[in-house]
C-alpha cells in the first residue's frame, strides 16, 4: 500500500467531459502476441495464468501513466480521492482484477442530455472503453434529471458537487488454489460510492424525503441503465433497489431496523454475518437499516440488498452482499 503501482492527479477543468479510463495492456511484446493469437481463435475463455499485464491510466486515448506488471486475474486496490478544499479529501476504495476495463465516471457539476448526444455523435461508441463512457454519461444524466424533478416536488434547492463512480467490464476469473486459471468477459458493473450534492430544503422532512427518493432511484439506475443501453430485459441486473423490489414481490418481510428494535429483529435475519455487522455498525452510528428478512435468488446470483441510512438527512449507502 505504501508503494502503489501508479499515482496520478488531474484537475476537474482539465478532465472536463473527457473519458478517464484504466485499462490493462500486455506487459511485454510476447504477451501482446499471445493475446492477439487468442483473440483470433474461437476460444471463449483466456488462460489467465499465461499473461502479464500492466495497468494504464488514460485520458481519452492518451496515456497518463502506466504501472508495473502484474499477473492477469490478480487483485489490485484502487483508491480514488476527490480533493475538496472545503470538505477535505473524499476517498473511496475498490478492488479490481487485473484485466478489467474501467471508466472512472466523474460528474463535476452536472451532465446534460446535450453533452451525451454530442459525445455519442463525435466519438465512436463501439469500443469497450467508450461503451463504458456512454454508460457513465447516461447514468449521471438520468440521475441529475430525476434529481431535478424530485427537488421541484419537495421544493428543494440542489447543486451537484463532484461525484465519481466506477463503470467496469470485469474479467471474471476461475481460480485453482488461489492461482488464476481461466478468465472471461461476461458482465458489466456500476459501482457509484460518491454521489454528492448540496441540498437546502424547507424542512427536515422535505430533505429526508428528497434524499431517500434520489437514493432509491440512483441505486435502481445501477442496473437499469445497463439494461436499457444494451437492450437487456428490465430487472436482469442486480442492485439494492432491485433486490428490495423482488423481495417485496416474493412477500419476503422487509424490516426497518432501529436502535429500538435491533435486538428483536436481528435474530430473525437469514443474511450473512457481514450484513449483520454493517447493520450493527450503522445503528451504533445513529443510523437505521432497511433489509429483507432473507437473501434472494436472482438468476445465478444469490445475496442480500440493503440500505444503511442517516435518520436525519436521509443520505444513505445502498449495498449488495
Amino acid at each position: 500500500m505504501d508503494n502503489p503501482s501508479l499515482n496520478q492527479t488531474i484537475s476537474l477543468p482539465a478532465l472536463n467531459d473527457q473519458r478517464l479510463g484504466l485499462t490493462y495492456e500486455p506487459a511485454t511484446e510476447s504477451d501482446a502476441i499471445a493475446l492477439q493469437n487468442y483473440r483470433n481463435s474461437e476460444i471463449e475463455t483466456l488462460p489467465a495464468y499465461l499473461f502479464k499485464l500492466k495497468p494504464v491510466l488514460k485520458l481519452e486515448d492518451t496515456t497518463l501513466k502506466a504501472g508495473t506488471a502484474i499477473g492477469m486475474g490478480q487483485a489490485q486496490h484502487l483508491t480514488i480521492t476527490i480533493n475538496d478544499p472545503v470538505r477535505g479529501p473524499l476517498t473511496q476504495k475498490s478492488i479490481l482484477t487485473a484485466g478489467n476495463e474501467v471508466v472512472i465516471g466523474v460528474n463535476g457539476n452536472g451532465i446534460s442530455s446535450q453533452m451525451v448526444e454530442n459525445r455519442f455523435s463525435s466519438v465512436d461508441p463501439n469500443t469497450a472503453a467508450e461503451n463504458l463512457q456512454q454508460t457513465a454519461l447516461n447514468f449521471w444524466m438520468m440521475h441529475d434529471f430525476y434529481d431535478d424533478l424530485t427537488a421541484q416536488i419537495h421544493q428543494v434547492r440542489r447543486v451537484r458537487l463532484p461525484s465519481v463512480g466506477l463503470f467496469v467490464s470485469p474479467l471474471t476469473v476461475s481460480y485453482f488454489y488461489g492461482i488464476a486459471r481461466n478468465g472471461i468477459y461476461k458482465s458489466r458493473v456500476i459501482d457509484v460510492q460518491q454521489n454528492i450534492q448540496a441540498v437546502v430544503a424547507p424542512s427536515f422532512e422535505a430533505r429526508f424525503e428528497y434524499m431517500s427518493q434520489i437514493g432509491i432511484y440512483g441505486s435502481y439506475l445501477e442496473n437499469s441503465v445497463i439494461e436499457e443501453l444494451f437492450d437487456y430485459e428490465l430487472g436482469r441486473g442486480v442492485s439494492a433497489t432491485q433486490v428490495l423490489l423482488e423481495a417485496n414481490a416474493q412477500q419476503i418481510p422487509i424490516y426497518a431496523i432501529t436502535a429500538e428494535n435491533i435486538d428483536t429483529v436481528l435474530p430473525l435475519l437469514a443474511v450473512s454475518q457481514e450484513v449483520k455487522t454493517d447493520i450493527i455498525n450503522g445503528i451504533h452510528a445513529g443510523q437505521h437499516a432497511i433489509v429483507p428478512q432473507r437473501e434472494i435468488q436472482h438468476g445465478n446470483w444469490q445475496g442480500s440488498g440493503y440500505i444503511i441510512q442517516d435518520s436525519i438527512t436521509g443520505a444513505g449507502a445502498y449495498l449488495l452482499d
